[in-house]
């Protein structure tokens, strides 16, 4: 019965999309590939898969760090320096921001279709990894104008940085930004001086 239960489990479970025949998450690595002649033909894939990719990609998006991942990346003061690398190894403690850093810019990439991943990316701007925080708010941008209000929205923070990069993804929107200019306003004004000098 046991066996029976985790077979529709696995048959339950959506399938990766596959583009001319690789999986999506192949070409997700290519996509932030250091190597920029990967780039593009992964960008391309993703757009060929367009609303077939979202439900994986929101998924990603959502993958949480390691249990441990803090905890082996503070260890290294404490253990002896092969013992640490077997650690990091075991814990992989960047498991999460590789799975999440690649589908939000494989979101930007697909603009209007991803609009389903709004709110998934709305929650990403407050990611820990700035890469992964830079391109959820890319991702925003190019979804539409209206979801510029969920960039407005998060520039009521604390953090510099990321003020830097909603204010930075507004500007790029150009015109299609103001109709949100007056929350616009009402937000830096919000924004004391102190606030954004630390």
């Amino acid at each position: 019965m046991l066996a029976l239960l985790v077979v529709a489990a696995w048959l339950s479970e959506p399938r990766e999309p596959v583009q001319d025949g690789r999986a999506l998450s192949l070409w997700l690595e290519e996509l932030v590939s250091p190597f920029g002649e990967r780039r593009d033909p992964a960008r391309q894939a993703v757009m060929r898969l367009g609303t077939n990719a979202v439900p994986f990609l929101i998924r990603a998006l959502q993958t949480p760090d390691p249990a441990f991942g803090s905890a082996a990346t503070g260890s290294r003061k404490y253990l002896p320096r092969q013992l640490w690398v077997w650690v990091m190894r075991l814990a992989r403690p960047r498991a999460g921001i590789d799975r999440r850093w690649p589908a939000a810019v494989a979101l930007a990439a697909l603009g209007p279709a991803a609009a389903p991943a709004v709110p998934a990316l709305g929650n990403a701007i407050h990611d820990r990894d700035p890469r992964v925080s830079a391109a959820a708010i890319e991702a925003l941008r190019m979804v539409g104008p209206g979801e510029l209000k969920v960039v407005v929205e998060a520039m009521r923070t604390n953090d510099v940085t990321l003020l830097h990069h909603l204010a930075a993804a507004v500007g790029r929107a150009g015109p299609a930004a103001a109709e949100w200019a007056p929350q616009l306003v009402e937000v830096l004004f919000e924004v004391s001086p102190e606030d954004a000098s630390r």
